[in-house]
């Protein structure tokens, strides 16, 4: 292991299990594929290890490329319905939101996007956020929109609430 600001790199998946099985407090581990397993079975073991913590999120960045719109492994799957009553948690990168398997995208409680153009993204955003959708193609690089049930917030390059009368009115 070696540290990194105040997240700790975890090197292989022994390591990681190990790490786990402290149950410290507070989870600050970065753990990527180790290169000996093919990635999909190296993300289901990660994925399993983390079904037996409680109180921690898994990160998934590019999630298409473990999952697809038909196929979605049954850890992956128990962690998106069954782990909040674990206290778990999953956030995940994607370029689109048609790369995420359906189950995940249902459970989600917050979305964050950046600049979409492709119509069928544009709308499934819409379906899924309401009109503030119309803002994707005309966000500028950086700019991003952040959606929750209870409602939705421009943010600019460093993270700040924007006003959104920034950019074009909805119409």
């Amino acid at each position: 292991m070696r540290e990194h600001n105040d997240w700790t790199r975890i090197e292989s998946f022994s390591e990681l299990c190990t790490s786990l099985a402290g149950n410290p407090p507070i989870y600050h581990f970065v753990h990527s594929w180790d290169g000996v397993l093919a990635p999909t079975d190296h993300f289901d073991f990660v994925t399993r290890a983390i079904l037996s913590c409680r109180e921690t999120v898994l990160v998934v960045e590019e999630i298409g490329l473990y999952v697809n719109p038909h196929m979605l492994p049954n850890p992956l799957a128990m962690l998106v319905g069954q782990g909040r009553h674990r206290g778990l948690g999953l956030i995940c990168t994607s370029q689109t939101p048609k790369q995420v398997n359906p189950f995940i995208r249902s459970q989600a409680s917050r979305i964050v996007s950046f600049n979409q153009t492709e119509p069928a993204h544009i709308d499934w955003c819409g379906a899924v956020m309401g009109e503030c959708a119309e803002l994707l193609p005309s966000l500028p690089p950086y700019h991003a929109l952040d959606w929750t049930p209870g409602g939705w917030q421009l943010r600019g390059p460093l993270w700040e609430p924007l006003d959104p009368s920034a950019l074009p009115a909805l119409e």
